[in-house]
C-alpha cells in the first residue's frame, strides 16, 4: 500500500517518460485523433490545470488542424512544475519536448495570467516536436549513444522547421493577424544578424556542443530559412504545396521507428517533391553559407523590405496576391 512500482524496458525509454508524481490536478482536453492532459503540480497547494487548459485549447485545436489532425501519437500529456516564487520580478519557465509529453517548469508567483502566458508560449512549439524529431528523424537520433554521443546534420528541420511552424500556423488558423506575423518574421531577420553568417546550419547542427554561442540561430536563421523555403514551394506547386506539406510527406515516409539516413534526406527531398531546383536551394541556404534570399522570397507574395520592415508593395500582380493568399490564408 506505500509502495508504486515504475518499469522501464531500457535507459532511452526511461529518460522519454519524464514523471510527475504528485496529488493529482489534471485536465483532459480532448481533440481529433488525440487527447492531451494537463497535469500539474503547483508548491503554492492550488489546482492550476483547468485554468491552464482552458487557455492553450484553442491553440492545440489550431495545431492540430494545422497538421490536417495527423498526429503521430493520439495521447499527449503537458507535465507543469510550478515553484512558487515570492519575488514577482523572477519569472522562469522552461519545457523539455519528449515523445509523448512535454515537461515544463516554471519558477514564478502565483499569477495564474502570468503563468498561462508562459506555458501558452512553451507549448506552442514544444507540441510541434511530436512531428520532429521525435516522429521524424534520423539514425543519429533512432539510436543515441548517450556515452558517445554522433549529431544529425538536419536542425533546420527540427528546430528551424519547429520554430516556421509555430509562426505560421497562428496567421494560418486566423489566431493571428498577417501583420503579427510579419513582426515575428522582422523581429527574427534583427536577431539573426547578432550571429555568424559564414556558419552553415548543417555544420552548426553537427557540432552544437562546440558552437553552442551559435546555437540560438537555429530558432532564427533555422526559421527563416523554412520560410523562403514555404514560398519556394508555393511557388513551383502554383500554391498547393508548400513545407507543411513536406513535413507531413516526409512523416508518413519516416515516422517512428524509422529513421532516415542523415546524408541522404536532402536528396530524398529533391527526390519526392520532383523539384530539382531544390538542390540549389539547399547547396546555397542550408549547406552553404550565402545569405537567405528574403527579399526575393518576399517580392514573389507582394512584399518588401524597407530598413528592416516588410511592407506591401503598391500595385502587386494577381500571381503575387494569389501566392500570399496560398502562402498565408
Amino acid at each position: 500500500p506505500n509502495q508504486d512500482l515504475f518499469a522501464a524496458d531500457n535507459y532511452h525509454q526511461l529518460v522519454d517518460n519524464p514523471i510527475l508524481y504528485a496529488i493529482p490536478d489534471t485536465t483532459m482536453i480532448h481533440l481529433p485523433g488525440i487527447s492531451v492532459e494537463v497535469a500539474c503540480y503547483s508548491t503554492s497547494g492550488k489546482r492550476i490545470s483547468k485554468d491552464i487548459a482552458e487557455y492553450i485549447r484553442p491553440l492545440l485545436i489550431g495545431q492540430t488542424k494545422y497538421l490536417n489532425n495527423k498526429l503521430p501519437v493520439d495521447r499527449y500529456t503537458f507535465l507543469i512544475y510550478h515553484s512558487l516564487a515570492k519575488n514577482t520580478n523572477h519569472l522562469i519557465g522552461d519545457g523539455l519536448e519528449h515523445s509523448n509529453s512535454t515537461l515544463i517548469l516554471l519558477y514564478m508567483p502565483l499569477d495564474i495570467q502570468t503563468i498561462k502566458q508562459n506555458v501558452y508560449g512553451i507549448a506552442r512549439h514544444e507540441f510541434f516536436h511530436t512531428l520532429m524529431p521525435l516522429g521524424l528523424h534520423s539514425h543519429e537520433i533512432e539510436n543515441y549513444d548517450y556515452n558517445n554521443p554522433k549529431f544529425s546534420k538536419h536542425l533546420w528541420l527540427y528546430e528551424g522547421m519547429t520554430e516556421y511552424f509555430t509562426m505560421h500556423m497562428p496567421v494560418k488558423t486566423g489566431l493571428k493577424t498577417e501583420k503579427e506575423f510579419l513582426n515575428t518574421v522582422e523581429e527574427k531577420m534583427a536577431a539573426m544578424t547578432e550571429f555568424d553568417p559564414n556558419l552553415a546550419i548543417t555544420d552548426l547542427s553537427l557540432h552544437p556542443m562546440e558552437m553552442q554561442g551559435e546555437y540560438y540561430n537555429v530558432y532564427l536563421k533555422g526559421a527563416l530559412i523554412n520560410l523562403c523555403l514555404d514560398i519556394k514551394l508555393r511557388e513551383l506547386s502554383g500554391g498547393k504545396y508548400g513545407v507543411k506539406d513536406l513535413v507531413l510527406q516526409l512523416t508518413e515516409r519516416y515516422g517512428q521507428g524509422k529513421p532516415f539516413e542523415d546524408n541522404k534526406l536532402f536528396a530524398e527531398i529533391v527526390s519526392m517533391t520532383g523539384y530539382k531546383e531544390l538542390e540549389t536551394f539547399i547547396a546555397k541556404y542550408i549547406e552553404g553559407t550565402e545569405a537567405l534570399p528574403l527579399e526575393e522570397m518576399l517580392l514573389k507574395v507582394g512584399l518588401k523590405v524597407e530598413k528592416g520592415q516588410i511592407l506591401e508593395i503598391e500595385n502587386s500582380s494577381p500571381e503575387q496576391q494569389k501566392l500570399c493568399a496560398d502562402w498565408l490564408r
